[in-house]
């Protein structure tokens, strides 16, 4: 697709929150004093909170938006979305365009930044529903989504059009809970955390998940080839509960983490090497924090992650190459997290702007610079995505 607008590299961070408004925080570290930086967009999927259960979820409320706040200038852009958002993916060469679906929901949709307008709104087919992320293939032809089917008990990564956002086809995810999508080939591949039969109390009403084959009670950390749907690798995570994860394209390491059960137990923070080799940070008797760890973002140049854990106001910076926790630090209702070079953002109750000399350093010395926001934040995520400003 050729893209109708002027199209820079500038960047712009994107989050699917859903809440009353918008907040953000965005923490600076130096790692060179070479990087240049554009300016940026801080956006998220914001609305009223609606509430859910594992089989039904409640209907967008009508206040749901995608907010975004263009960080040099102050100027904020307020598109009434009537979804609420997990997860936002833009389209690789027309930066317009953001997708978003919802988690445990049925509404997903297609929206021009740009212009400010919805351009598709979707409901999943019947029997099915969307899991919250989603990535957009190389070519940017398709959409694929992490969506679950009730009628078989298992996940698919449904391919959508990315025009009309009609399902195309399914792709098994191998597993139960597709969670989490990324790519380390653009689009190609799809790496997939499997969150395993986490709910009991969903696994035993649907009995006829014990007869597929699909069935991994465990959480698998999967490879998949996109255009075939073959299984390349699957990596099981030792129990369910896994949902999101990052993944150094330079070495193949993986930071994965979820919450625990039952419920109390330590965070789930794990690092999977390239070979397959699943090392738990509670096993080496770094990780013993109680409470789900949210989201996790890398810094690869220096293997350093920064993994949430809200329930604690925590942010956490672990060493994955030698599988040490570097540090903590306390920031209220902490949650989503991007990296772009020597930059780290997050989502909290609080913003804030911090820098340091190096990524290694201890978070307690960074230089955070707080700014005030409108309201607060309920979501998960943050993506960092180029700016559709000429």
């Amino acid at each position: 697709m050729e893209s109708s607008v002027n199209v820079n590299r500038r960047n712009f961070l994107i989050s699917s929150l859903v809440g009353a408004g918008l907040l953000y925080l965005a923490a600076k570290y130096r790692l060179s004093s070479n990087h240049e930086h554009h300016d940026k967009i801080l956006a998220t999927a914001a609305g009223t909170p609606t509430k859910t259960t594992i089989y039904q979820v409640a209907p967008s409320g009508a206040n749901d938006k995608i907010i975004a706040c263009h960080v040099s200038t102050g100027k904020i852009q307020a598109i009434p979305v009537p979804v609420n958002g997990h997860q936002i993916s833009q389209h690789p060469f027309d930066k317009r365009l953001i997708f978003t679906s919802e988690k445990w929901g049925e509404a997903a949709a297609l929206v021009d930044l740009k212009n400010e307008k919805v351009l598709q709104l979707i409901k999943s087919e019947p029997g099915t529903r969307f899991f919250g992320h989603s990535i957009f293939s190389a070519d940017g032809k398709y959409i694929i989504c992490s969506e679950i089917d009730d009628k078989v008990g298992t996940s698919f990564l449904g391919v959508r059009d990315y025009q009309t956002l009609k399902l195309i086809n399914k792709i098994p995810s191998h597993g139960i809970f597709a969670h989490q999508l990324r790519s380390p080939d653009n689009g190609k591949t799809v790496l997939v955390v499997n969150s395993g039969v986490f709910h009991q109390s969903y696994a035993e009403n649907a009995p006829h998940w014990k007869n597929s084959p699909d069935l991994h009670e465990d959480g698998r950390f999967n490879h998949i080839d996109l255009e075939s749907g073959k299984l390349l690798k699957s990596t099981s995570l030792g129990e369910a509960g896994f949902a999101h994860f990052a993944f150094d394209h330079n070495d193949g390491s993986s930071v994965v983490i979820g919450n625990a059960r039952p419920i109390g137990n330590p965070s789930l923070i794990s690092i999977v090497k390239n070979d397959g080799t699943v090392i738990d940070l509670r096993e080496t008797k770094a990780i013993d924090y109680i409470g789900e760890a949210l989201s996790v973002e890398m810094d690869t140049k220096n293997k350093v992650a920064y993994v949430t854990i809200p329930d604690r106001n925590l942010l956490l910076q672990i060493d994955y190459k030698n599988n040490q926790l570097l540090g903590h630090l306390n920031l209220e209702y902490v949650r989503g997290l991007a990296v772009d070079q020597d930059r780290l953002f997050t989502s909290s109750i609080q913003m804030a702007l911090a820098q340091t000399t190096s990524s290694k350093t201890s978070m307690q010395t960074w230089n955070w610079q707080k700014w005030n926001p409108p309201g607060p934040i309920y979501g998960a995520h943050l993506a960092l995505l180029d700016s559709y400003l000429k």
